[in-house]
């Protein structure tokens, strides 16, 4: 029940800072921080909770799809990262034994940047490819997608070390 709780809180806060906050900061013009996809992040690692987790993140995406009104793509871009974390998680963590309750937050620094810098890449990817639907200046997209994908792991990484330390 409190991690129900806590999820739900969780959702309602990532949407109100991306919709209030992270929406109004523009760099270049370009690039936008996306904070919401912290949702994947933080979300416990269980695998009995998976299609209310891919479910939630795509209410999540469809959320801020509903307030941007962006069409549905942050629905989608949500949905997809939620749906690859485990196989990102499980290449990212190697041969070691991989524990169905296992979170972000026991894995070594590196290997988080990593997995936090994949599943970042992957959502702006999709999330831009399906923003500009076009080949038409993808030089800009992809200038847009790398930037980007930086900025948000940056904020996602403070974040992280912020507020979700690790448990002693």
């Amino acid at each position: 029940m409190r991690n129900s709780i806590a999820n739900i809180l969780r959702f309602a806060l990532l949407l109100f800072l991306q919709v209030v906050i992270m929406n109004n900061i523009n760099f270049g013009g370009y690039i936008n921080p996306q904070i919401y996809i912290l949702y994947v992040f933080l979300f416990p690692y269980y695998n009995k909770h998976r299609s209310f987790f891919i479910l939630s993140s795509f209410f999540l995406g469809l959320s801020i799809d509903f307030f941007m009104n962006s069409g549905g793509i942050n629905a989608f871009s949500l949905t997809l990262i939620a749906y690859l974390r485990p196989s990102i998680f499980n290449i990212i963590m190697g041969n070691q034994a991989v524990n169905d309750k296992l979170s972000l937050r026991e894995l070594p620094f590196s290997k988080s940047i990593t997995y936090v810098l994949l599943l970042t890449f992957f959502h702006h990817t999709a999330l831009f490819w399906l923003e500009n639907f076009s080949f038409d200046e993808l030089g800009i997209m992809f200038f847009r997608i790398l930037l980007s994908t930086l900025y948000s792991t940056v904020f996602i990484l403070i974040s992280l070390s912020l507020f979700f330390r690790k448990k002693q």
